[in-house]
């Protein structure tokens, strides 16, 4: 599939030379006084393997203040934006792409303010420079109502802003950017350009970001007593999920995994602390698991509630261990540990937990190996401890669950050939593993099942003493 044929806008955007340091565009607000085009990167390709042209513009912000950016655009971004501008500025006319076209495109640029100041002031204009938006109010998965919105209404720039370059693995723990959020918000909008085309712009960009890697066999982040390198499940490596280009074993996917914080509700500590708080907060665990911690935002939370207790973060994805690791060192969370393991199978000992929490991890495996997930938690539990896991609303209702399993799996069987949905497994999360009542049959007591909206549920549940 051609890529120049599914939507030039997406042209758009460009890394800086990969010979300079990381590089973190922030947001800026105001109204465009100067822009000018200053180079040509012919050999400084960005992340698509296109040439690019810079961009270097001034901005006034409401409150007076003149601020300095830039933004790289290839020229059919420049096309594309010629196409859009109103009929009213029909003389300010692009230079064909031929001959000197930097100074002709310096002078189009230009004279897009100092002769057309309307068009500096319009969104089209404020899209193209990258500023003006970083979609940071946008309300993502909060709710079904916020979902909604951010599907078919919340705005999302005709041109990328800026994208960030990311020189070492610490800077993967800086807070999200504006092009972190226009990816995410893109994923569920490309019916426009298709999904191919979709899915090599995304690949493209995770290709430059840092890899997380350790040794070949991965044994810098094995859990003690594992001896030999692990055996990933068969799903594992074969149907990924949120379209994650490699799924969770490419290292890279882990900063575009950290950046959905700010998206869905269980990955926010603000909202994770009071829930683990009202939750377990009258309990004293000494030991904590947290099953599929990804990127560990659960297993910080629980070792802050709990200073007394040890916490152990376990996940499949080894660059995921080694994220958490970093991040870990950042917060001086002393109390916590990570290490890669399988939750179906841990080399932990029978009853060594008090409490066990997984966040947004069952509905990513198929059935049989949630099932496997939980048995292991119920192994691994103290009688008497807890399991407490925030994941996907179970629809008790038929009709809403066939709905659910529909709109994220597109309707196709997660191991088929098909292009699936962003959430392959849900068919099998909610007609086959049915979270609830499995708790229930393989012996525990359901102490909470809680509507946090359309899109989360709360489980908790308890290993009796005895098992009549």
């Amino acid at each position: 599939m051609a890529w120049w044929s599914l939507g030039v806008f997406l042209l758009a955007i460009s890394l800086p030379s990969p010979l300079i340091a990381s590089y973190f565009p922030e947001a800026i607000f105001g109204t465009p006084v100067k822009a000018s085009v200053v180079s040509y990167e012919k050999d400084s390709l960005d992340f698509r393997g296109q040439p690019v042209y810079r961009i270097e513009f001034t901005v006034r912000t409401e409150g007076g203040e003149e601020v300095e950016g830039f933004i790289h655009r290839s020229y059919a971004d420049f096309q594309h934006f010629d196409s859009l501008k109103s009929w009213y500025y029909k003389d300010l006319r692009l230079p064909a792409n031929t001959g000197n076209t930097l100074a002709k495109l310096d002078a189009y640029m230009k004279a897009s303010i100092t002769d057309y100041d309307s068009l500096a002031q319009t969104t089209l204009y404020g899209d193209f420079l990258g500023i003006n938006w970083d979609g940071n109010d946008i309300k993502y998965l909060k709710n079904f109502l916020t979902f909604m919105k951010f599907l078919l209404s919340d705005r999302l720039p005709i041109f990328p802003p800026e994208p960030p370059v990311f020189d070492t693995e610490k800077d993967a723990l800086v807070p999200v950017m504006p092009f972190e959020n226009y990816i995410f918000m893109r994923s569920f909008r490309f019916e426009d350009i298709g999904f191919e085309a979709f899915s090599e712009y995304y690949q493209n960009y995770v290709a430059t970001l840092p890899v997380f890697a350790g040794e070949d066999d991965e044994s810098d982040v094995w859990a003690p007593g594992m001896v030999t390198p692990m055996k990933y499940p068969y799903h594992y490596d074969k149907t990924y999920v949120h379209f994650t280009p490699g799924g969770y074993l490419n290292g890279r996917s882990v900063r575009m995994s950290y950046s959905t914080y700010n998206k869905f509700n269980f990955e926010n500590e603000v909202i994770l602390k009071p829930w683990f708080q009202q939750l377990h907060g009258r309990r004293a665990p000494k030991r904590i698991l947290d099953v599929g911690t990804g990127n560990c935002g659960s297993a910080f939370v629980l070792g802050e509630i709990f200073p007394q207790a040890e916490v152990i973060g376990i996940d499949l994805a080894p660059a995921y261990i080694r994220f958490c690791r970093l991040w870990k060192e950042q917060r001086g969370a002393k109390n916590v540990f990570f290490y890669q393991a399988n939750g179906e199978m841990t080399p932990f000992e029978s009853g060594s937990f008090d409490l066990i929490q997984f966040t947004y991890v069952l509905h990513e495996m198929p059935q049989e190996n949630s099932k496997r997930v939980l048995r292991e938690i119920h192994r691994l539990l103290k009688p008497g401890g807890v399991v407490s896991g925030f994941d996907v609303l179970y629809w008790k209702d038929p009709e809403w669950r066939k709905m659910n399993v529909e709109s994220n799996t597109y309707g196709v069987d997660w191991n088929s050939t098909a292009q699936h949905g962003p959430e392959p497994y849900m068919d099998e999360y909610q007609n086959g593993l049915q979270l609830p009542s499995y708790l229930q049959e393989i012996g525990f007591q359901i102490q909470h099942n809680i509507r946090y909206s359309n899109v989360d549920g709360i489980y908790v549940a308890r290993k009796p003493h005895f098992h009549l």
